[in-house]
């Protein structure tokens, strides 16, 4: 069988929007899951003074630093 006057074009616009659509949701489900599930430390630290990472600012660590970047 042959579908003459099918646009397919048009179809992937409809169907593009609502797979999107869809994928924001099931996304938004996964990022809450991830932050009801992530480790929160009491603890804070400042970055290393000393040694071979010293002043690298990603050395430092703040409690709850990971749950907030979750998105």
């Amino acid at each position: 069988m042959r579908v003459e006057s099918w646009d397919w074009k048009e179809a992937d616009k409809m169907v593009g929007k609502g797979t999107l659509e869809r994928v924001r949701k099931a996304a938004k489900v996964i990022a809450n899951n991830a932050r009801r599930r992530c480790p929160v430390g009491t603890m804070s630290r400042p970055m290393y003074r000393s040694g071979h990472y010293a002043g690298q600012d990603w050395t430092k660590r703040d409690a709850g630093a990971l749950k907030r970047t979750i998105r």
